[in-house]
């Protein structure tokens, strides 16, 4: 267990290392507009720990106060924030699936879902198969 938990720990560390700082990646925040480089990284200290990481839950705490940012951060990203958040949500649950031998239900909770319910239907919604089925065919 304490292997399973030091893996998902640094797991998830690299990652967010990796999609804020590594491979290129550091220039990414320096390209976008200073409210979406403060967004981007707030979500990414949030992204496993807060469940209900919203679009207004940002705002609140990265003082932004734009209409319009929803649209200037996916113009930066690609990604509307939720959208942003589930992606990057799913990617870490399907590296857990394929490298480690956790549970489902951890690697839901891991990820940052709410349940076990809301990651499933996410998971199948975006990859046409349940994370089970899909770690069965990685």
């Amino acid at each position: 267990m304490a292997d399973d938990n030091r893996s998902i720990r640094e797991l998830k560390e690299t990652y967010n290392q990796h999609h804020l700082h590594g491979n290129g990646a550091g220039t990414f925040l320096q390209r976008r507009p200073r409210d979406v480089q403060r967004a981007v990284s707030f979500i990414h200290r949030h992204l496993f720990s807060e469940p209900k990481l919203t679009i207004s839950w940002i705002k609140q705490h990265c003082h932004i106060n734009s209409q319009s940012f929803s649209a200037r951060f996916k113009r930066s990203t690609g990604y509307y924030p939720s959208e942003y958040i589930i992606h990057h949500r799913l990617e870490v649950a399907k590296k857990m699936l394929k490298e480690t031998e956790i549970s489902v239900t951890d690697i839901a909770i891991e990820a940052g879902f709410s349940s076990l319910a809301s990651f499933a239907n996410t998971f199948k919604n975006h990859e046409d198969v349940s994370p089970s089925e899909w770690r069965e065919q990685v």
